[in-house]
């Protein structure tokens, strides 16, 4: 293609956020792999003590970090603490 796209965000009507990019596409630097593995997430406060968690599970997985669906309230950069039995 001849324009590059990037995701912003999501809408109000929980749609994806789509603007042009002058910047080109540059790819992962790991790959992800799709594996669900349970972990345990939990939100870290100012004394990075375990505030509030939940019990999660990975969509994907790479040596760079995990994605998930939480329903914690987080901030854009606050510290979460990831626990896995495995």
């Amino acid at each position: 293609p001849q324009q590059d796209y990037r995701l912003c965000g999501i809408k109000e009507n929980d749609l994806w956020k789509v603007e042009e990019t002058s910047k080109p596409f540059v790819a992962r630097k790991y790959p992800r792999f799709n594996l669900s593995i349970e972990l345990f997430l939990s939100k870290l406060d100012e004394h990075s003590n375990l505030s509030v968690g939940e019990k999660v599970s990975t969509e994907n997985i790479s040596i760079g970090g995990v994605a998930v669906y939480s329903k914690l309230e987080l901030a854009l950069g606050e510290c979460v603490k990831v626990i896995s039995a495995e």
